[in-house]
């Protein structure tokens, strides 16, 4: 059991993949779809499949689906392999059924064994139900064995009395297999992607499933990462959360014990520093010529004269109000303050476009050499500067000495209805980096940005646009430019950026 099991308290892990179907999440429509899919099993007759990407939970399903049958059901379940084939398939069912063959028993034979085994539980008022994990790995031939048990078991008189029925789970190829092999025979069905909303309460269903009591032991900035790279995935999510929680609550290694010469390091070289200060000064006193000798240089390199005899000159710095008005003064696109502090952002110095957010060296040059005036030509050259400067987009720059940059997009966003959703694009620590992304953009009238907290550091998230429903957001990825869909953006919850908005206020 992993080290933050202990810590705390719980009775297992429950992010450990063999604990990964010993518990039901009914979050995520997972209950619906058990539901639906227990309604088709008692009244059609058609194969059924479901689908989703990899770690969606469908094995999950699969077992709570065969323990959720009634006692006339008979649950066999199969984990198809790469490329299996038909004989392959009837072969392993007959194995799960504990059905006698011959070793040399065709594919025919298999089909007919099987058939006589279906006849007997029909007689007895029950029902095959034949349940097919990882569908999508079955070949062509396979898959029509299954199709003619169905075939085989029908009753055509009696609309789901058959006496066999399949489930099908896979990704997403399955779904055109069936639709080739059975158009007018089959039931798809889909499991979706967590929200951010749902991942949080899936964590917390299955901390509380393994006995834990308290708060949830992984901030919402972490989650919300966690929730982003797993794609709502709770296979991924198990994985990711097992993850953090390791490296948040693992303890520290304990140090090795030191030896004798490690353990009085310390004191030795505080005596022997002792000692060469005591020779130092004591050579000192005695060579007064020397002493003098030094007094010179310094006051050499102080640049200054009459200047006492052991003392050494210190260069104050130019302040910050002198080099904000040499900059302004040169067109460098930032302007001083009365208090003295420089308002403005400062893309670029006309030697590159290298992002700042302090004054470079070249710019505490010319603050140096403001005094001694400035060429016509360099004067000219400077001017074009502010030309440069990169902006922060309309929507998220306030007034002139009003309120932070982002509060205007923060506004926006908690005046979006709750129940509505947006895509987010990206996080940065670097709220400079943020405003000059959006200014990039060709369309920067449609971002907002607000302030987060990840790892104990200001966090800040774009946004893009506003929809009414999850879906919607997630269409909308698709219209995006090929640049912003490299981002891999996510569709998100107002009601939780609000609450993260607030929070963080």
């Amino acid at each position: 059991m992993a080290d933050y099991s202990e810590q705390l308290h719980l009775d297992f892990d429950p992010f450990d993949l063999a604990s990964e179907t010993g518990h039901f999440f009914p979050g995520g429509q997972r209950q619906e779809l058990l539901d639906q899919l227990l309604e088709l099993c008692v009244c059609s007759s058609d194969l059924i499949a479901v689908t989703g990407p990899l770690g969606s939970g469908k094995s999950t399903l699969a077992c709570w689906l065969a323990l959720s049958l009634d006692a006339e059901f008979v649950a066999v379940q199969i984990r198809a392999s790469l490329f299996m084939s038909g004989e392959q398939f009837l072969e392993t069912l007959a194995l799960e059924l504990g059905l006698e063959l011959a070793s040399d028993a065709s594919t025919d034979e298999l089909l007919e064994r099987v058939g006589q085994y279906v006849d007997t539980l029909h007689a007895r008022s029950r029902c095959l139900q034949l349940l097919v994990d990882d569908a999508h790995e079955l070949g062509e031939e396979a898959l029509r064995c299954v199709l003619a048990l169905l075939e085989r078991q029908a009753d055509s008189s009696s609309l789901g009395e058959d006496g066999i029925k399949a489930v099908l789970f896979g990704e997403a190829t399955l779904r055109g297999s069936v639709e080739k092999l059975a158009p007018s025979a089959h039931q798809l069905l889909e499991l979706k992607a967590l929200d951010l909303v749902e991942t949080t309460r899936y964590v917390e269903f299955k901390l509380d499933c393994a006995g834990f009591d308290g708060d949830l032991p992984i901030d919402q900035d972490a989650l919300a990462v966690i929730h982003s790279r797993a794609r709502g995935m709770p296979g991924t999510i198990n994985v990711l959360i097992r993850d953090e929680l390791t490296d948040s609550w693992t303890p520290r290694q304990t140090l090795p014990r030191l030896g004798f010469i490690e353990r009085h390091l310390v004191p030795f070289s505080v005596v022997f520093g002792a000692l060469v200060l005591l020779l130092f000064f004591t050579v000192g006193g005695e060579d007064q010529s020397g002493s003098g000798q030094m007094a010179a240089v310094a006051a050499a390199e102080g640049g200054s004269q009459g200047q006492p005899t052991g003392q050494v000159r210190v260069e104050i710095p130019l302040q910050i109000t002198s080099a904000s008005a040499a900059i302004s003064n040169r067109g460098g696109g930032a302007a001083a303050t009365t208090d003295g502090r420089v308002s403005g952002s400062i893309a670029g110095t006309g030697r590159g476009d290298r992002p700042t957010d302090t004054l470079s060296s070249s710019q505490r040059r010319s603050a140096s050499e403001a005094g001694e005036g400035t060429a016509p030509a360099e004067r000219k050259q400077d001017a074009a500067t502010p030309a440069r400067v990169v902006q922060s987009a309309p929507s998220d720059t306030g007034p002139a000495g009003g309120p932070p940059a982002n509060t205007v997009g923060q506004q926006s966003l908690l005046a979006q209805p709750a129940d509505s959703y947006t895509l987010q694009l990206l996080g940065s620590h670097s709220e400079s980096n943020v405003k000059n992304f959006i200014a990039s953009q060709p369309d920067p009238a449609a971002m907002r940005y607000f302030a987060s907290r990840y790892q104990d550091k200001p966090w800040f998230v774009v946004v893009y646009g506003n929809f009414p429903t999850q879906d919607a957001a997630r269409d909308a990825i698709d219209r995006l430019p090929s640049g912003l869909q490299e981002l891999k953006p996510w569709a998100r919850n107002l009601a939780d950026i609000q609450a993260d908005i607030r929070r963080n206020q």
